[in-house]
């Protein structure tokens, strides 16, 4: 035999030896008959439902409905005698709960007949008749239990004609479980087989009642025992998160409710095979390989590096309650902590012996775990984990077997979820099927489904390439890596041609010369005057040794001399270095020291305070920067130098250095090329342009919304309207909107709540408003949307490195966004991708890093290589070399809806 399969071979009998040691008890341990106290007590699992019950009574999530169409001769005499039976054998069938002083007790009731309600239907037609079983189907399993009162069981016989039944069945979990339901369907059949024929009941005696397993797990899991276990839970579970943060659709409400769904999926056989071929190499269980997928499931969504998953365990490691029905399930709660970047081999191992570990100290009860590691109780979510994960091996011989009948499962469709999120799987040799079962209050149908179909992918990949890490394997199918990639950044609709933003300015002036392009108080200039001024600058900064790409810093109040020195700057063929002239001193010298501004335009106001600013370049060509005013630069030009002889300035050469705010250290210059100007306000998209756009410029220069504000109004022919410098007063700010009758305005988050909340009918003018730069509040979007029916509303989003508007959302008449408001689909010439750690695509609603690409893209940080390198990286899905991404360090996640 080759050595390797020798090797596989001893590890499956070694992990073989130990699942069995894990599961003989020493004969000590035998359970016999009890002494019976005067208040019996609860089991632990059972004291769990009970807290629960408490909590939410009657509550259907924990039920357990059954419903099977009979067909045949149904004998209804035996089928009550069969009941009956069951119920007289089972003492948990006929238990209910009560309090005694504080504390909850089993009460077990005689053994009674059980009623057994029938409806005959068969008198109807056969489409109403359908209808009203499907209909008392759904509501004998949305009915809940006293389980004060009782009984805890309950069955309903449905006719639908002499030889066609439908009965149900429903119990409620606190008395019993799924390994015992298979008990029951395997007893009932035979005592109804038995009953038919007339042969007495052939089952063998009970050795002992779920009562005395309650009794004596009490007895047994205390002292030395007990604090074995503990100490393992305890080491085990020390600074585990007891939230995973799995990406809801929706927040989470403040109270659990148990309403639910489920999807399932079933996995191709050549997979089933090559998952029970690698468990056979690597040494684990089906159940461990599984689980261990699984959960690199959760943490590729996620992120989160250290996850807690809950899985039940049988809780019959004894022989004598193997035929035993009750409630015995314990929870274990399985631990993986992601370090670094692992491969699958090394979480298979991980996963291996934790349960190996855990099944070892699997009798400490899941409530008493809770209560000692003091978890907080939130009525919101289940204690320590949210996510579940089982495994079952399908046994058709435990389905319900009735003499001469077909007896047919009717599969209904589950309405409960007692976790956030839970994933069963069913094996049956190398067929592999898997159901998603989700809480509807967090989770919509598509985000499950998507997470059924990665589940498969990822699978495959982790056999195909268990030494691979983690991160490296894919994740999504081809379809959602088309959407993502190809169909969602497909956002090149125009070419941007080859034009700069002072040649499309030019443009403009010869289409509508004599149109009003600035407003600033009483002064205005038209699109020709606003020409000339700016043609007579840059002949003057020419004079001064102005050419390609020379940093001019601009430090100037609000007005027309400040729209013409930055389009002055771009004639001349020189970038402009915005200054906000209220920033603090310190703070503007550092930033025209950085970006080796050769000349600072000013006005003789702020002077003074510029001439103690003393800055030195490493320009062997400006050693020292020229300190300009404007009133002194209209002396020396004169309207006969309005024509320009302009070096020849192309797209990719550089606009504007505009400094962050620097609230992580100093600020940093980015740097901006016309390209990028051009792809934003060049026959914008991302907005429908109203008829006579008149723009109100409110943002700093500093800013890039000055950007959007400025260069869209001039180079699409719209009238800009300069705001005052100072802020004004909301009434002032009203005031000054009617006055000029805005139709485009671009506000602050902050700004555009406040002015909501004062009086939404100020913005009764605007026709585009545009909103960003944080998060906007969905209530006050909706007063928009109600009160401002001929406003179309945009949230923005976009950081300085990209040009002002990365994405844009047209707020829709119907927005119902109660929770948040997405920032919308990426503009033109534009590609926005949502990826992980290692530049990974993440699917649809995982959280990740927002990476961007396209035309709007810096060049990168003023004289900061390294940083430029950290945050502009080369584009992992372009096959043109030298593209880039910006890793934004913004969180987002990818929503259908935009």
């Amino acid at each position: 035999m080759p050595q390797n399969l020798e090797h596989s071979k001893a590890k499956q009998e070694w992990l073989a030896q130990k699942l069995k040691n894990f599961k003989n008890k020493p004969s000590s341990f035998e359970i016999s008959p009890q002494s019976r106290p005067e208040n019996l007590p609860l089991s632990f699992s059972q004291v769990r439902l009970w807290f629960l019950e408490q909590w939410e009574p009657g509550s259907s999530a924990y039920l357990l409905p059954y419903a099977w169409r009979l067909q045949g001769t149904l004998d209804t005499k035996a089928l009550s005698s069969s009941l009956d039976h069951m119920v007289a054998r089972h003492e948990t069938l006929r238990t209910t709960f009560s309090t005694i002083e504080g504390r909850p007790v089993q009460i077990i009731e005689a053994a009674a007949p059980m009623t057994v309600p029938f409806i005959d239907l068969s008198e109807q037609n056969e489409s109403l008749k359908e209808a009203e079983c499907e209909r008392l189907i759904h509501e004998e399993a949305k009915q809940g239990f006293d389980i004060q009162t009782g009984p805890l069981v309950r069955a309903k016989l449905i006719r639908l004609g002499n030889e066609e039944h439908v009965l149900l069945l429903t119990l409620h979990h606190i008395i019993t479980d799924g390994w015992s339901m298979g008990i029951f369907f395997k007893e009932f059949s035979s005592l109804y087989t038995d009953h038919v024929s007339g042969q007495p009941p052939q089952l063998f005696p009970l050795p002992i009642q779920f009562a005395d397993f309650a009794i004596w797990q009490r007895d047994w899991l205390q002292g030395e025992e007990l604090d074995r276990q503990l100490k393992y839970w305890q080491t085990q579970l020390n600074n585990a998160p007891h939230q995973l943060e799995f990406p809801t659709d929706t927040p989470r409400p403040p109270q659990q409710t148990y309403q639910g769904q489920s999807i399932s999926f079933t996995l191709p056989s050549a997979l089933g095979q090559a998952i029970n071929a690698l468990c056979h190499t690597q040494g684990v269980t089906l159940f461990m390989a599984l689980m261990a997928a699984f959960q690199v499931l959760l943490f590729r969504y996620s992120g989160q590096r250290d996850i807690l998953v809950g899985t039940p365990i049988a809780g019959r490691s004894h022989s004598e309650l193997e035929n035993l029905i009750g409630f015995f399930v314990n929870t274990l709660v399985l631990r993986m902590q992601f370090k670094e970047n692992p491969t699958f081999h090394q979480v298979l191992i991980q996963v291996r012996d934790t349960c190996l570990e855990s099944y070892a100290h699997q009798d400490f009860p899941f409530e008493k775990l809770v209560d000692i590691l003091q978890c907080e109780r939130d009525p919101s979510r289940h204690p320590l984990f949210q996510v579940l994960f089982q495994l079952h091996h399908r046994d058709k011989r435990n389905g319900l077997t009735l003499a001469d009948l077909t007896v047919i499962n009717i599969p209904r469709a589950t309405h409960t979820a007692k976790f956030d999120l839970s994933l069963a799987m069913a094996s049956d040799s190398d067929i592999l099927e898997g159901t998603f079962n989700f809480n509807t209050d967090l989770f919509e149908d598509a985000t499950i489904r998507r997470l059924a179909n990665n589940f498969p992918v990822l699978l495959e990949g982790l056999v195909r390439n268990p030494n691979h890490p983690i991160s490296q394997i894919p994740l999504l199918t081809a379809v959602e890596q088309h959407q993502l990639l190809i169909e969602w950044n497909d956002t090149t609709t125009l070419s941007l041609g080859a034009k700069t933003v002072h040649e499309l300015f030019a443009e403009q002036v010869a289409l509508t010369p004599d149109a009003i392009a600035i407003v600033f108080d009483d002064q205005q200039l038209t699109y020709h005057e606003l020409n000339e001024r700016a043609n007579r600058l840059a002949n003057f900064l020419q004079t001064k040794g102005v050419c390609l790409e020379v940093r001019i810093g601009i430090c100037l109040e609000r007005g027309l001399d400040l729209i013409i020195s930055l389009l002055g700057v771009l004639k001349s063929g020189g970038a402009y270095v915005p200054l906000d002239p209220s920033a603090p001193l310190e703070r503007l010298c550092y930033m025209i020291a950085n970006a080796e501004a050769s000349i600072v335009i000013t006005s003789e106001a702020h002077q003074a305070q510029f001439e103690s600013c003393q800055y030195q370049f490493e320009n062997a060509d400006f050693r020292r920067g020229f300190l300009m005013t404007l009133e002194r630069a209209w002396e020396y030009t004169t309207s006969e130098n309005c024509s320009l002889h302009l070096p020849e300035v192309h797209t990719e050469n550089l606009a504007y250095v505009m400094y962050t705010s620097g609230s992580t250290g100093k600020p940093k210059g980015v740097e901006i090329t016309h390209r990028s100007i051009v792809r934003l306000v060049s026959n914008p998209t991302y907005f429908q342009w109203p008829q006579d756009a008149v723009f109100l410029q409110l943002a700093s220069p500093a800013f890039d919304a000055a950007t959007f504000e400025i260069w869209t109004c001039l180079i699409n022919g719209g009238k800009l309207v300069l705001g005052p410098s100072q802020l004004p007063s909301l009434d002032d700010f009203g005031e000054l909107l009617q006055n000029f009758q805005i139709t485009v305005l671009w506000l602050t988050a902050g700004l555009f709540h406040q002015m909501v909340d004062w009086n939404v009918q100020a913005l009764r003018s605007i026709q585009r408003l545009l909103a960003g730069g944080d998060v906007l509040s969905p209530r006050h979007v909706q007063r928009v949307v109600n009160q401002l029916p001929n406003c179309q509303l945009i949230n923005g989003y976009g950081p300085t490195e990209n040009t002002t508007f990365t994405c844009c959302f047209p707020i829709p008449l119907d927005n119902d966004f109660k929770d948040s408001i997405p920032i919308g689909k990426p503009i033109d010439q534009t590609q926005m991708y949502v990826l992980d750690s290692q530049q990974h695509l993440l699917p649809i609603g995982a959280p990740g890093e927002l990476c961007i690409g396209g035309l709007g893209l810096a060049r990168g940080y003023h004289r900061q290589p390294s940083l430029t390198a950290g945050r502009f990286i080369p584009h992992p899905f372009s096959p043109i070399l030298g593209n880039r991404l910006y890793r934004s360090g913004d969180m987002a996640r990818y929503r259908p809806d935009g």
